[in-house]
């Protein structure tokens, strides 16, 4: 299974795995942290277009098809990021209304 769009990697010290002979490990560890940095930009840049999207489907300030056109993916993929992302955020609301209650029961 393939990690979600949104999926940030963690900003540890990253060490080549199979080094390349000839080039530094300092070199290729550098070439690592711009790579993951590159990554988790790629992935804020998904999570603020689909909350976009999202909000513009809420308020009905932007068609669907709109969307589509804007971003270039098919009508029906942006209806299906709109609901996962929709979804997603309901669920976080759920559990933090969840735990709030049970903080206050005995």
């Amino acid at each position: 299974m393939r990690p979600h769009r949104h999926q940030l990697l963690p900003d540890i010290d990253l060490v080549p795995t199979s080094p390349v002979r000839g080039v530094t490990l300092e070199s290729q560890s550098g070439a690592m942290r711009e790579l993951r940095a590159a990554h988790n930009q790629a992935a804020l840049g998904y999570r603020e277009r689909d909350d976009l999207m999202t909000a513009w489907a809420l308020s009905s300030s932007l068609s669907r098809r709109d969307m589509a056109v804007a971003t270039g993916l098919a009508k029906s993929r942006v209806d299906q990021i709109i609901r996962e992302t929709y979804e997603h955020e309901r669920a976080l609301a759920a559990r933090a209304c969840a735990e709030r209650v049970a903080r206050h029961t005995p």
